[in-house]
C-alpha cells in the first residue's frame, strides 16, 4: 500500500517529539546517576527537573496520539495474518457521534459501546481539543488482568446522535488511550447483503479508527433500542441503537465452516478446503504434520474433488483439530461464566449467561 501524504507527515511528527523525548532521557541520565552515589538535590536541580517533567506528560501525550494515528493508517500485516489464520474476527459496537466543544460547536468523535465497564472514558487528545472545563480526580481503575489505570481528571462531555434529536450528557474519565483502533483489522464486507433502508451509527465499521470515547453499562441501555437485523448465519447482526444499527458479533468462522451442520450453518462444508483458504485449521494442521500429512496437504489442500476434501480431513482428524478447539471454546466459555457470575445485578447477569451460551452453542457441530 503506497504511503500516504498524511502518513509521511505523521512519521515525520513522530520523530520530532521522539527526538525531544530523547533529549529528556540525555538530561535527566546524568542526574539520575549522581542522584544513586549521592542522594540529594540542589532546590534549583528539583524546580527545573519539576518543569521537565510538566513538558515530558504532553510530550508523551502527544507522542503516544500521534502514534496511535499512525498505527490506524498504516497497513497491519501481522493483524492482517491473525485475522486470516484464526478465520474469524469479532466486530464490536462502535458508534459515530457529534461531540461539542465549549463554543457549542459539533465534532464527529468514535464511539465504543461497552455494557461491561462502568465508567464512561474519553482520550486526553479529543478533550483537549473541546476546551471543556477539567474537573481534578485522583482515583485507580482496575482494567483487564487486574491492570491499574490512574486517572487524574473527569470531563462531562455531550453527545449527539447523527440520525435523530437523541442526546447524552456524559461524566468520563479521562485516559490517555482506551484502546487500539477499531476494528483492529479491515474487514472484508464485499460480500455482505447490508440492507439499504437502515442507518448505520458508523457507516465505516469495518475500516479501522481511532477511539476517542467509550460508553459504558450506566447508558448502554438507555442508547439501546429494540430492533436486530441478521445479515445471516455466520454473521454479525444489525442491532439498533439511538445512534443508528451498530455491526455486532463474529465475521466467518472457519470451524463451524469446516465441521458445522449444512442445516445449521447455511455452509457447503467443501467451500473452506475447495477454496484453499488461509485458516487456522489448516495452519495448526501444518504445525503438527509429520511428512506424511504434510504432503497429503499439499497435494490436495485447495483442490475441488470430494477426494481431496476428504483426505484433508482426515489429517485433520488424526491431529485432533477439532477437539482443540472445542477445548479452548470450553475453556473461554467457562471463564467467561465465572466472571459474569461474579457482577451483582441479578438481571443483567442472566441476559450475559444467555448470551454466552448462545455463542457458545454445541448443535451447531457434525457429530
Amino acid at each position: 500500500m503506497p504511503e500516504t501524504t498524511e502518513l509521511r507527515e505523521l512519521t515525520r511528527k513522530r520523530g520530532g517529539v521522539n527526538h525531544k523525548l530523547n533529549n529528556f532521557v540525555k538530561h535527566v541520565v546524568p542526574i539520575y546517576n549522581t542522584f544513586k552515589v549521592n542522594p540529594s538535590l540542589d532546590d534549583e536541580i528539583i524546580i527545573e527537573l519539576q518543569n521537565r517533567f510538566d513538558k515530558l506528560e504532553i510530550i508523551y501525550n502527544e507522542f503516544e496520539g500521534i502514534h496511535l494515528e499512525i498505527e490506524c493508517l498504516s497497513p497491519d500485516d501481522f493483524l492482517e495474518g491473525q485475522y486470516k489464520e484464526q478465520g474469524s474476527y469479532v466486530m464490536l459496537s462502535t458508534v459515530c457521534a457529534y461531540i461539542y466543544d465549549r463554543a457549542g460547536n459539533p465534532h464527529i468523535c468514535n464511539c465504543l459501546l461497552d455494557n461491561g465497564s462502568q465508567p464512561n472514558f474519553v482520550t486526553s487528545n479529543l478533550v483537549r481539543n473541546l476546551e471543556l472545563d477539567e474537573i481534578p480526580v485522583n482515583i485507580s481503575i482496575n482494567g483487564v488482568s487486574n491492570v491499574v489505570a490512574n486517572v487524574r481528571s473527569k470531563w462531562n462531555v455531550r453527545l449527539a446522535s447523527m440520525h435523530n434529536n437523541f442526546n447524552l450528557k456524559l461524566s468520563c474519565y479521562v485516559l490517555l488511550m482506551i484502546t487500539g483502533c477499531l476494528p483492529n483489522v479491515k474487514v472484508n464486507i464485499s460480500d455482505w447483503k447490508l440492507p439499504d433502508n437502515v442507518s448505520l451509527a458508523n457507516p465505516k465499521f469495518n475500516i479501522p479508527k481511532q477511539i476517542g470515547l467509550l460508553i459504558g453499562a450506566s447508558h448502554f441501555w438507555k442508547i439501546d433500542r429494540a430492533g436486530i437485523i441478521h445479515l445471516g448465519k455466520g454473521m454479525p447482526v444489525l442491532q439498533n441503537t439511538e445512534f443508528g444499527y451498530t455491526v455486532t458479533g463474529q465475521v466467518n468462522n472457519d470451524i463451524s465452516d469446516s465441521y458445522g451442520k449444512p442445516q445449521v450453518t447455511d455452509k457447503d462444508r467443501n467451500d473452506v478446503i475447495r477454496q484453499g483458504r488461509n485458516t487456522w485449521l489448516i495452519v495448526k494442521a501444518l504445525e503438527n504434520a509429520i511428512t506424511d500429512q504434510r504432503k497429503i496437504i499439499e497435494q490436495h489442500y485447495g483442490k475441488p474433488e470430494l477426494e481431496s476434501h476428504q483426505q484433508i480431513l482426515s489429517v485433520y482428524d488424526s491431529s485432533h483439530i477439532l477437539d482443540q478447539s472445542l477445548q479452548y471454546e470450553d475453556e473461554t466459555c467457562h471463564g467467561i461464566c465465572e466472571d459474569v457470575l461474579k457482577l451483582s445485578d441479578e438481571t443483567f447477569v442472566n441476559y450475559l449467561l444467555h448470551l454466552t451460551m448462545t455463542v457458545f452453542v454445541r448443535d451447531k457441530y457434525q457429530s
